[in-house]
């Protein structure tokens, strides 16, 4: 062991380091090759997955599509002329109005009527097509390929049937999803059959049409079907087949897709799921990590070079090192080190440098040796020189001052220095100073010319004392002396006021310039001055200490000093003009009192920035006290918010112009940030030299924050916090720009809230804010950040959509966004429904700038509200004639009641036992319109009910039907009551009853011959505002009606408590009365309800006698229609009702 530790120390330096290198850079190497193979794998498969969702998310959109298709596929087989005649000839018309008879056997192969082949490869394949009645019953069917046929498929589902005439449905039957789609064929604009396709999703359907997950790197499969699911299609079914378990698949895939995959509906639950072997990931990672591998090795090898390289150089420059220090060892002490045998290049040099060492620490002791030896001479030469060098500073001093030393010697006065020469020689010789050596003071002696001069003289303190006399000429301190006594005392020659006062306060003498002083204190020569200035006169005399106070005299201010004089028993009192002192000292003080009282801070620096003086305000703005700043420069506020070229632009301007103005980002002491105005100016002296800068700024963070919230509030909904009108026109503008640039598109989506004002009308305007905000909250989650969502006001909404795919996206949103506003909210303690129709229009086909594209998508939105509501619509040119044609519509509603363009026509009401005794009627509205004609009720009622005319409308013919009852009842025609119809809009004004209440006053009408008619919708919207209203109707003695029975949804439990007395029975169930089983079993269970509850039954719509003897054996009481007459004019039914009183033959009219 000892022989391997000598044996490594005789390596050299180099040969260490690199062995100590290999042993620590080996495994740093291993480590490092570890981690990063990782977090390299990890950032490759996260790549990869972030790919895989664009690609599932591309795979998504074309699946919607292949089911868009699917019933566009649908609707094209059932628009086909050959189909529609074929299935009218072969199934309607044999029919003859008649059930169809028992399903036949499925047949194989396509019927004649259906598309080509070319045709269908541009749909989803079709396994079974199946032909349908208006109805829903079976007529026909057709097997297209092997696919067997699903026993659940001819099990009728209503709602399958009603959903898939809009949409294709998912439907699992007999455990295996399935696609449907109707496609109506329609007689004379009646709906009379239905065709139906069929298509099985398996592995086949996901890998056709259109390309659909074709040429993919991964394998998209379709799970559900059950508890556990499994896989119900597969777009890889070698790898993964169908039936495969969907558990247990993270353990061989990577899995994607799911949240943006999920299908379902009530019988299916089903989620797209995209997987990628991880077999396959690790095929694509392992080049990638072989490369990265390589790229580290070269690495670690070219360091290792460099290594080398470095140890070589320190091995030069340490034998440089060791050959510099034998140089000096040689030079300096004559010694010669041998390079040492044993050991590396570092032990070398430091024995050499330990040998150094000792050697300069011997001439060290030598050195100290030899020095004191030389100062100890020193001392003596230096004690005997120190007095000689007192004296000639002694006379050098005092011959600058011009003070004369003279010295006494044993040989006579000698002249020290220069000034007493030339002193001597002035005054006539030296003698005459010796003369009086001993003594001190003035002495006068007359010079060379006669002119007396006064000497002072000193004698020196110490060991100089008792040699040396100093001498000073004082002639002229002297005299100045002698003219300020002389100034005082001949006071008249002062412009300023003199005074002598005795201890009792008496004025003994003034000057002239007194006088002005005496008269403000209403004194003379001779009296005495007044408090204060005699108690002052007496402190100074008694503490014979001076006095001094400032006096105002005629817009002066004077500075009087009261000057006590030794053993004597009065004062002088010296006055002084202070005036432009004082006023200084007053713009000192007023400024001073700014400086210190303002709220805005203020810094005063040196020219070289260093903080001179802070002001209060600085404090208490920045937190840093007039200690902690001063001292410092103002980079003590730096917020590091700007960057050096705006300091860079302050110091220029402040160079330049002597003043800088501008807002600041600084931080104060708590660390906390704030905006400041500040303006900084240069203070130059005389020449235009820069002395100071001042800085004075305010703390305009609030007023920043202010302005914000404005700004904020300018361009955002008070209610929501939503962009407001102004942004909403900014934002859609700037995406435009964008669009045209990058040639992209832009949509905008028009939003308006179904029965909003009837929730805000009926429960208040506060749950009606709350319903917007909580419509504004879901819109928001339904978006992107990137995406505008704004409120335009009421309850119109408007969203700015970019950077999208396809339209089929869009559609796939404004579902979305329909499905959830449909959801309850639960708001106030209330359970409330809402929903949204939307409209759609998209640039640059819709519109190529911000008005054309709202104004279209607002004419798409009530397309929407036209066709049902909760429901969305792309905008298309011919929306823009008919809304030109609703809007021309409109404004002829406004004004038709002030042209009498309005009428009333009535439709009798017989009674079915015998059709004799007094008929009632229905007064039903008709509008004369100048140029279009008669305009039916269907045409204009619904506008009316959604601009609000209703109200007035409706109010006109329930006052023009009451007058014409009341005038044919006083010609005794036989006429009961006439019913008249309430809109839902009528029906929600509180003071409904009161205004029917003034109508029958007015027209004179028996309430008993009024019945008013109601929907079932109306009633049960809100059931109790309505049940209040029916009861203030009934207490009139009005007869209440339940208008179109049955095609609601009801409460019976509501229904009986509400003070009904008839029920009208919708006609859609009395048109097939004779024909259709069902319909003839609700309408007997409507009667046999109303018999219950005591309730006249009403039967719309009576065409046959068929109908009429159907309805008479089932018990209904009353009937109207065509069998017994079309709506008639006021003048036709009072002829009507003639004939029926004479007992004639009623014609129809």
């Amino acid at each position: 062991m000892g022989e391997q530790r000598a044996s490594l120390a005789r390596l050299s330096l180099v040969a260490k380091m690199a062995f100590l290198g290999l042993i620590a850079l080996i495994p740093l190497w291993y480590i490092l090759d570890v981690l990063h193979t990782s977090a390299t794998k990890a950032l490759i498969e996260e790549e990869y997955v972030k790919r895989l969702e664009d690609k599932a998310h591309e795979d998504r959109l074309r699946f919607d599509a292949s089911i868009r298709s699917h019933h566009v596929f649908a609707q094209t087989v059932a628009s086909g002329f050959e189909a529609h005649d074929h299935i009218l000839k072969e199934h309607l018309l044999s029919l003859n109005g008649q059930a169809p008879p028992p399903a036949p056997a499925l047949k194989e192969g396509p019927p004649g009527w259906f598309p080509k082949r070319s045709i269908q490869r541009n749909f989803p394949p079709v396994d079974f097509v199946q032909v349908l009645d208006a109805k829903g019953r079976l007529l026909d069917s057709y097997a297209l390929g092997k696919t067997p046929f699903p026993d659940s498929l001819n099990d009728f589902d209503p709602r399958l049937f009603v959903n898939a005439q809009s949409d294709a449905q998912l439907r699992m039957l007999d455990g295996e999803p399935y696609l449907i789609s109707l496609g109506l064929i329609a007689n004379q604009d009646k709906p009379v059959a239905f065709v139906k396709l069929i298509s099985r999703i398996d592995n086949a359907f996901l890998l056709s049409g259109q390309g659909l997950f074709r040429g993919k790197n991964h394998i998209l499969i379709l799970t559900g079907g059950g508890n556990p699911p499994h896989v119900l299609a597969s777009a890889n079914p070698s790898i993964l087949p169908a039936g495969t378990p969907a558990g247990g698949l993270e353990k061989d895939y990577l899995i994607t897709g799911k949240e943006f995959f999920d299908y379902g509906t009530s019988e299916l639950r089903a989620s797209f799921i995209t997987l990628i072997p991880k077999a396959h990931m690790e095929e694509l990672v392992q080049p990638i990590m072989s490369q990265a591998r390589l790229q580290r090795t070269s690495l670690a090898f070219a360091l290792s070079v460099l290594f080398a390289a470095t140890l070589l150089y320190l091995m030069w420059r340490l034998r440089k090192v060791s050959s510099t220090v034998g140089r000096f060892s040689e030079e300096a002490f004559g010694a010669v080190f041998e390079e040492p045998g044993k050991g590396d290049e570092l032990t070398g040099l430091e024995n050499q440098i330990g040998r150094l060492t000792g050697e300069v620490l011997k001439s060290r002791a030598r050195m100290e040796r030899e020095s004191e030896e030389k100062l100890q001479h020193m001392a003596y030469r230096i004690e005997a020189e120190a007095e000689i060098d007192r004296l000639r500073i002694l006379h050098d001093v005092t011959d600058h001052l011009g003070v004369g030393v003279m010295r006494m010697s044993k040989a006579g006065p000698v002249a020290e220095n220069a000034t007493m020469q030339r002193m001597a020689d002035q005054s006539g010789g030296i003698e005459r100073f010796a003369s009086s050596f001993a003594s001190e003071g003035d002495l006068v002696l007359t010079d060379d010319e006669g002119v007396p001069r006064i000497f002072e003289r000193i004698k020196p303190r110490g060991r100089l004392s008792e040699e040396l006399l100093l001498i000073k000429d004082v002639t002229y301190l002297r005299r100045a002396q002698e003219e300020q006594i002389s100034m005082a005392l001949f006071p008249a020659q002062n412009p300023f006021p003199v005074l002598r006062v005795r201890a009792d306060g008496t004025v003994m003498h003034a000057n002239q310039a007194s006088y002005p002083f005496l008269s403000s204190l209403g004194t003379a020569i001779g009296l005495k001055i007044p408090a204060p200035w005699s108690d002052m006169v007496r402190e100074a005399m008694k503490n014979k200490t001076i006095q001094t106070r400032e006096w105002p005299i005629d817009g002066h201010r004077l500075s009087l000093s009261l000057v006590p004089l030794d053993d004597l028993d009065y004062v002088n009192i010296y006055g002084t003009d202070i005036t432009e002192l004082y006023k200084a000292r007053q713009s000192l003080q007023l400024a001073a009192s700014v400086y210190e009282t303002t709220h805005d801070g203020v810094v005063v620096t040196d020219a070289e920035g260093t903080i001179l003086s802070v002001n209060a305000a600085f404090s208490e703005i920045t937190g840093y006290e007039a200690a902690e700043a001063i001292g410092q420069t103002p980079r003590l506020l730096k917020s590091d918010h700007h960057d050096q070229a705006f300091y860079s632009e302050m110091w220029q301007t402040l160079q330049a112009d002597g003043r800088w103005q501008g807002e600041l980002w600084n931080r104060k002491k708590s660390g906390e940030l704030f905006v400041e105005w500040q303006t900084i100016s240069a203070v130059r002296d005389e020449s235009g030299k820069t002395i100071r800068y001042v800085a004075v700024f305010s703390d305009v963070t609030e007023a920043r924050k202010k302005d914000e919230r404005i700004k904020h509030q300018a361009y955002h909904d008070a209610l929501t916090g939503l962009p407001n009108r102004l942004l909403l026109q900014d934002r859609l503008a700037h995406a435009l720009d964008l669009a045209r640039r990058d040639v992209m598109r832009v949509a905008v989506m028009f939003l308006d809230l179904d029965r909003f004002k009837i929730i805000n009308d009926s429960l208040g305007h506060d749950v009606g804010d709350l319903l917007l905000q909580g419509v504004s909250e879901r819109l928001q989650l339904c978006v992107r950040k990137s995406d505008t969502v704004s409120r335009l006001g009421g309850d119109e909404f408007v969203i700015i959509l970019t950077d999208f795919g396809s339209t089929a996206e869009l559609a796939h949103l404004a579902d979305r966004i329909v499905s959830f506003i449909t959801e309850p909210f639960e708001l106030a303690g209330q359970t409330l429904h809402a929903g949204t129709s939307i409209g759609l229009a998209v640039f640059p086909q819709d519109g190529i700038d911000a008005n054309d594209l709202l104004k279209n998508a607002d004419t798409a939105m009530y397309q929407a509200k036209a066709a049902g509501r909760s429901t969305y619509r792309f905008f298309d040119a011919s929306m823009n004639s008919r809304a030109a044609e609703r809007l021309s519509l409109e404004a002829g509603l406004r004004q038709a009641l002030e042209r009498n363009e309005f009428d009333v026509f009535y439709q009798p009401k017989v009674m079915l036992s015998n059709q004799q005794g007094l008929c009632n009627a229905e007064a039903l509205i008709r509008w004369n319109h100048p140029e279009m004609g008669q305009v039916m009720p269907s045409d204009f009622i619904p506008l009316a009910e959604e601009t609000g005319l209703i109200l007035p409308i409706g109010s006109w013919v329930l006052e023009t039907a009451c007058r014409q009852v009341k005038q044919w009842q006083d010609q005794n025609l036989p006429i009961g009551q006439v019913s008249v119809n309430l809109s839902c809009r009528q029906f929600q004004d509180l003071k409904l009853v009161e205004r029917v209440t003034d109508i029958l006053e007015r027209t004179g009408l028996d309430p008993t011959s009024l019945e008013l008619e109601i929907t079932e919708t109306a009633v049960m919207a809100n059931a109790a505002q309505a049940a209040q209203i029916l009861k203030g109707l009934k207490a009139l003695g009005i007869s209440l009606s339940v208008d179109d029975f049955g095609t609601g949804y009801s409460s019976l439990s509501y229904l009986k408590r509400l003070p009904i007395d008839v029920l009208k029975i919708d006609r859609g169930f009395i048109s097939d009365l004779g024909s259709n089983s069902e319909d003839k079993a609700i309408v007997d269970a409507i009667v046999q309800l109303g018999h219950s509850l005591n309730l006249t039954t009403v039967a719309e719509g009576v065409e046959s006698e068929l109908e009429a003897d159907l309805l008479r054996r089932l018990g209904c009481d009353m009937a109207q229609g065509y069998l017994f007459s079309k709506p008639l004019s006021h003048d036709k039914l009072a002829q009507w009702l003639r004939m029926s009183h004479e007992r004639m033959p009623l014609p129809l009219m």
